[in-house]
């Protein structure tokens, strides 16, 4: 990818500073994209509750499958049984909720 800049549509208000771009930069130098791939423009979001940017994109499954952890915790000092990218248990009151 040539300039993120280039492919990057900011909404209008938002202003992320140099650090912002330069991660995603070096984001976008190690992940090839659907958007990428494409042509397509990326569109930054702001977490306005965390004040945290980021980008919505999509990633080929066997890149994603090869770095994602299934074990990962919140917080290790934390209870086990609340995981990230943990699998769906449909028995469970927040699933059986309409």
């Amino acid at each position: 990818m040539k300039n993120v800049r280039e492919s990057l549509t900011v909404p209008e208000g938002f202003s992320p500073d140099t650090s912002v771009i330069m991660k995603l930069q070096e984001f976008l130098k190690k992940f090839k994209t659907f958007e990428e791939k494409n042509r397509m423009k990326f569109l930054l979001l702001l977490d306005e509750r965390s004040n945290a940017f980021y980008l919505n994109c999509h990633l080929d499954s066997n890149i994603l499958a090869s770095k994602t952890d299934l074990e990962a915790v919140l917080n290790p000092t934390e209870t086990e049984d609340y995981k990230l990218n943990r699998g769906i248990y449909t028995d469970t009151y927040a699933y059986r909720l309409e």
